[in-house]
Parts: C-alpha cells; sequence; structure tokens
C-alpha cells in the first residue's frame, strides 16, 4: 500500500502589533524556560551532593517538578518588574 504525504508551507505577514505581540510572548516563555532549567539544574547538582535524594524520587517527580515550578512563575510573574 503507498501512501502519499502532504506538506503545506505557510508564511506570515503580521502587522507591527502583532510583532510586538510575539516578540513579548516569546521572551516571556524563554524567561520561564530559563527559569525552570535553572531550577532544574540546581536540583540535580543537589542530588549528586546527597546520594539520599535520588533514592527518594520516584516517577511523579517530574510531575511534582512541573508543577512547582509553575507556580513558583506564576507568583513570579505577579510581581516581577520586567511585565509588559
Amino acid at each position: 500500500m503507498i501512501t502519499l504525504l502532504k506538506a503545506y508551507k505557510f508564511r506570515l505577514y503580521p502587522t507591527k502589533p502583532q510583532q510586538e505581540s510575539f516578540i513579548k510572548t516569546f521572551g516571556c516563555v524563554r524567561f520561564v524556560y530559563n527559569k525552570m532549567l535553572e531550577e532544574r539544574i540546581r536540583l540535580y547538582e543537589e542530588s549528586k551532593l546527597n546520594p539520599d535524594a535520588k533514592q527518594k524520587r520516584s516517577r511523579t517527580s517530574a510531575r511534582t517538578f512541573f508543577i512547582s515550578c509553575r507556580n513558583k512563575s506564576l507568583t513570579r510573574t505577579k510581581s516581577s518588574s520586567w511585565r509588559h
């Protein structure tokens, strides 16, 4: 059986306000990603220094980590001066 695949290319021509909105949105996304990465690296370094910490981690630790980072980022964004 032969399957044909199609690909579509789209090009956007945003207006000036849309461009500004994209820049702000991607800036915020990059900020949150970097903060979460920083926190994850810190936790990894702590677990290397403390072998008991590795044994305490479970399958739900990734979900717990995500939720805690999300909650931290939400409280930080409400009080951060970098917001537009």
